[in-house]
């Protein structure tokens, strides 16, 4: 009941995460114990969660759009998103051989909307927790190549200067 509770109330609570606590892979190799423990240290320190669920449970367009909705800061109009994500999709399509799927932007928004993304009655898109936005700004900060197509793709200077320039550390000549 108690490990219960703290999950229920924890501030970094998610259907991820739980999904994550939960799955074979990790419920199989611990004992009581040291699973409780596993509980406890993976919601209040959850870049392991997110670290799995990008790398396992999201595919190319998933990422693409959450890597999109980070250079914006916390909050973005819906259209505003598709905007940028159709933009990097067109970059990735004519600079890296990438394949562009059908509806890929819808399909990646509705995959993600519960899960990673929020939307609210304003139509405006923001992380479903501060938890994955750390998670990622870590993750993409250790990835240069990334921050290039970044940089490359983007549709406004709202998107260098809200997070992106932080991320890319000094500039220098």
């Amino acid at each position: 009941d108690k490990v219960f509770d703290f999950i229920v109330s924890h501030d970094h609570f998610s259907p991820r995460s739980v999904e994550y606590i939960v799955s074979p892979e990790v419920v199989g190799t611990l004992s009581e114990d040291n699973y409780r423990d596993f509980i406890k240290e993976s919601f209040n320190h959850p870049t392991e969660i997110w670290g799995f669920a990008y790398s396992n449970q999201l595919n190319d367009d998933d990422r693409l759009l959450l890597n999109t909705l980070i250079t914006f800061g916390d909050e973005i109009e819906y259209s505003e998103l598709e905007r940028a994500f159709e933009n990097r999709m067109k970059f990735e399509v004519d600079n890296n051989n990438e394949t562009r799927s059908m509806y890929a932007f819808k399909n990646a928004y509705l995959r993600l909307l519960g899960s990673f993304i929020f939307s609210n009655a304003e139509n405006s898109v923001r992380f479903i927790n501060h938890s994955l936005l750390d998670f990622l700004l870590k993750h993409i900060q250790g990835d240069k190549v990334e921050i290039e197509k970044i940089i490359n793709s983007v549709i406004s200077v709202q998107q260098l200067t809200q997070r992106l320039f932080p991320l890319s550390g000094p500039i220098s000549n």
